[in-house]
C-alpha cells in the first residue's frame, strides 16, 4: 500500500488527484459503487495526510497511493469528473404576455373602424376617433412589450 510507516506526513494536491485517479480505477473495474465513489473521492479531496488517503484504501486490492515516489511533471493526469451525476431540474419556460402581433391585429382593425366610421359621419364627430387611438396606445403600452 505505499510506504505507510508516515501516516501523519501531510500530502498535496498532486498527491490527492492520484488517489483520485486510483478510485476511478476500482469504480471502472466495478469493486466500487457511483455512490462509494464519490463518497471516497470526496474525502480524497479533502484529506490532509498520507494516512487520511490510505484509510480510502483499505479494503481494496491494488493499485494504492505510493508516497514519496517521484514523479515527473508530464506524468500528472487530472482527477476525472465524478460519475454520479445530479439530475437535470427542467424549468418551465417563462410566462409571457401577448405579442406584439396580436395586440396590433386588435388595435389596428379598431383604429381603422374608427376612421371609416368619422369619415362616413356615422356618429357625427371626431371624438369617437379619438377614443379609439386613444383605446389603441394605451392597448399597446400595456401590452406591446412582448
Amino acid at each position: 500500500m505505499g510506504d505507510s510507516s508516515f501516516p501523519d506526513v501531510r500530502i498535496g494536491d498532486v498527491e490527492r488527484a492520484d488517489a483520485q485517479r486510483l478510485l476511478n480505477e476500482h469504480l471502472t473495474a466495478g469493486r466500487l459503487t457511483p455512490e462509494e465513489y464519490g463518497d471516497r473521492a470526496t474525502q480524497a479531496a479533502g484529506a490532509r495526510t498520507q494516512g487520511d488517503l490510505l484509510r480510502l484504501f483499505t479494503d481494496l486490492p491494488a493499485p494504492h497511493p505510493a508516497f514519496g515516489m517521484p514523479r515527473s511533471a508530464d506524468a500528472y493526469t487530472p482527477p476525472p469528473p465524478p460519475v454520479a451525476y445530479e439530475p437535470r431540474i427542467e424549468h418551465p419556460p417563462a410566462k409571457r404576455g401577448p405579442s406584439t402581433w396580436m395586440i396590433a391585429a386588435i388595435t389596428v382593425p379598431i383604429i381603422v373602424l374608427g376612421v371609416v366610421v368619422t369619415i362616413l359621419g356615422t356618429f357625427g364627430s371626431t371624438s369617437f376617433l379619438i377614443g379609439l387611438v386613444v383605446v389603441g396606445v394605451v392597448l399597446l403600452l400595456l401590452f406591446g412589450g412582448g
